[in-house]
């Protein structure tokens, strides 16, 4: 994206930064059964991956996979070495146990060795590892769980069966070709990640993370019982012990396509996305083209910020571990249209970034995909022109009732030729994107110092981050819903308007497609929150310089009336009745103080309240006219930076 002229003068302040980025590029990732992480000894699955959790099928010890363990290649489960179905008691017995005498399969307590049962002091088993004691069952918990009660867990050698049969389908469902689907899978770490697991990004995915059980055609691992050795199906314990907690929110998922080169605000949000990436689904970074850069030969500017978030996301992933692994980026990275505009739309003209737009729409994920355009939007055209072009009616109907885009100023005519071909679709185009923006001293102080990713954040031309309102817009932080535009949140309120032109790039290249109405500024909204979306920027900087989860700060949890997602609540009260609201049961990670601010969002309300105790744990609304009420819930910590976590209540009268 690029500022217009037209609309701002040019006061250019160019500073100098001694900046080198190192692009290295690479697939990573690979096979049809997935190479456990290095912290957690045991091996590749013999097939689809088990529980999302240690231990049963998937990335911890000992389950399935090349290493001995349960369910790999060898016959007699757990190959040469005595282990379980083996000559040797198995998990739980006087042996090492699963796989002998690596460390941490076997050895330690908790698998196989001494103490009966996975839950002990290995990596992964009950720890912080993504899918272990998270959302689903198990994993980790109270209860002994592997090796339980019946000595020599996995009864009959052989039992894992053939592993599931590969599909060949990344998580964006493009097709690869075997070899390429065996490096991505056997690299990953991403299949045991609740993000993963919860939307089943993985059943179709080489294999992997089926949750049909480990290995074979029977759930579980080992013998004629379900589970791993004691008498009750699954692995031990209760539902979330161990691990994180579940995420108690939907993710959005997202396609980013930006004219990287024509402006340094593009690097600076794609920053600003790679930061936030543990709370969306990134499914593409697309290269694409704009009315400020007409043509795009390489992605090598995206690479180059890729390869800077690899050198900190492990310590990102100490913070959340349902930060992506970057070779998970590096397979999304892709180019789009080489051309300019509707003029590089049409029959021949697919590019790998429509194809990956329409796999991602076609997906059986049941999540509508916002694309955003921080350049022009002729990717997103191209995929819609050729659902249109090869589909039927209905099917087109179909596709576009899952997408959505958010178009940054309108800087091509392909985001207008979408707005009045397909009148149904959300379209957002977004033009007051300024006046949020930080200091210089304070991106110097808060980004630009801050290892990989604030060495890849530029200095500004014009702006900073011009893009990063449609980032904002889908942020799952509690404030609003993304699809329900007028309620307003960090990346504007919305109205239908007719005729909302694009910048003085286009030439007028929107009245063409006159008439033709989107989605536009209802008023001037994001300024209200640039002190809190700032303070967010900070903390998640701190995170990828710091590998010590002590060392930052965390954003608080906020419940409303014992509601734990971040989703927007409604209720129904009538004039003059009145509404009890309780926080109570919101928390801190870090242990930091709260604070508490209820108050009600008057633009996109159509009633009137008053709150009493608006700075209290508890507040009452008191409702003096029927219509909608929307009442925003600030929980904000004592740390530093300060973080806020919000809740909306919509009182409906």
């Amino acid at each position: 994206m690029n500022f217009d002229l037209g609309t701002a003068s040019r006061s250019r302040k160019l500073r100098t930064a001694g900046l080198a980025l190192v692009t290295a590029m690479g697939l990573g990732q690979s096979g049809c059964g997935e190479q456990a992480p290095e912290d957690n000894v045991g091996a590749e699955s013999g097939g689809a991956t088990g529980l999302g959790g240690a231990g049963v099928g998937g990335l911890n010890p000992g389950v399935g996979g090349l290493n001995p363990g349960v369910g790999g290649t060898n016959p007699g489960v757990g190959g040469t070495n005595p282990g379980v179905g083996g000559t040797s008691p198995g998990v739980g017995g006087t042996s090492p146990g699963v796989g002998g005498a690596n460390p941490g399969t076997g050895g330690d307590p908790g698998t196989g060795g001494t103490n009966p049962g996975v839950g002990g002091t290995n990596p992964g088993v009950g720890g912080t590892n993504p899918g272990v004691g998270g959302t689903n069952p198990g994993v980790g918990g109270t209860n002994p769980g592997v090796g339980g009660a019946n000595p020599g867990t996995g009864g009959d050698p052989g039992t894992g069966g053939a592993p599931t049969t590969c599909t060949n389908v990344r998580p964006t469902g493009t097709d690869w070709d075997e070899a390429t689907c065996d490096q991505w899978a056997s690299e990953t770490n991403e299949c045991d990640a609740a993000w993963m697991i919860d939307g089943h990004y993985c059943d179709e995915s080489c294999g992997r993370c089926s949750a049909s059980g480990t290995g074979g055609a029977d759930p579980g691992t080992g013998g004629a019982d379900p589970g791993t050795g004691g008498a009750d199906p699954g692995t031990g314990g209760d539902p979330g012990t161990g691990g994180s907690p579940p995420t108690g929110f939907t993710k959005p998922r997202v396609i980013h396509t930006t004219d990287l080169g024509a402006d340094p605000d593009d690097e600076m949000s794609m920053v600003r996305a790679l930061v936030m990436a543990n709370w969306m689904d990134i499914e593409g970074l697309v290269v694409a083209t704009g009315c400020w850069k007409k043509s795009q030969s390489n992605t090598s500017m995206l690479d180059a910020l890729v390869n800077a978030y690899g050198q900190v996301v492990s310590n990102l992933q100490v913070h959340d571990p349902e930060y992506p692994s970057v070779e998970y980026l590096r397979s999304i990275s892709v180019m789009g249209q080489t051309g300019y505009g509707m003029g590089d739309v049409g029959s021949g003209r697919d590019s790998a970034g429509s194809n990956l737009i329409i796999a991602a729409v076609d997906s059986n994920d049941p999540r509508p995909v916002w694309a955003t355009c921080w350049g022009g939007c002729n990717t997103i055209a191209q995929a819609l022109w050729t659902v249109q072009n090869t589909r039927s009616a209905t099917e087109l109907a179909q596709f576009v009732s899952k997408l959505r885009v958010y178009d940054v100023l309108g800087q091509d005519d392909a985001g207008t030729w979408m707005a009045a071909n397909f009148p149904d679709m959300i379209y957002i185009r977004a033009t007051s994107v300024y006046s949020w923006q930080p200091s210089d001293s304070w991106v110097d102080q808060n980004v630009q110092s801050h290892g990989a990713l604030g060495a890849a954040y530029p200095e500004k031309a014009w702006f900073y981050e011009g893009d990063s309102p449609s980032i904002f817009h889908l942020i799952p932080n509690g404030l609003n819903d993304p699809d329900q535009v007028d309620q307003g949140g960090w990346g504007g309120r919305f109205t239908r308007r007719s005729g909302v032109r694009g910048m003085s790039c286009m030439d007028g290249e929107d009245a063409q497609y006159d008439p033709y109405n989107m989605y536009n500024e209802a008023s001037e909204s994001i300024s209200r929150w640039k002190n809190a979306l700032q303070n967010d920027f900070e903390a998640r900087m701190d995170w990828s310089v710091t590998s010590n989860y002590g060392d930052a700060n965390h954003h608080p949890i906020a419940v409303v009336n014992g509601d734990t997602t971040r989703d927007v609540l409604e209720v129904s009260a009538s004039a003059g009745s009145s509404v009890q609201l309780s926080a109570a049961g919101s928390s801190d990670p870090d242990g930091d103080g709260l604070s508490y601010s209820w108050w009600v969002y008057d633009e996109p309300s159509s009633g009137s309240a008053s709150i009493q105790n608006a700075s209290s744990e508890s507040a009452t609304v008191a409702v003096s006219s029927g219509g909608s009420i929307h009442v925003v819930l600030e929980v904000v910590d004592s740390g530093s930076p300060n973080l806020t976590a919000y809740r909306r209540v919509i009182i409906n009268g």
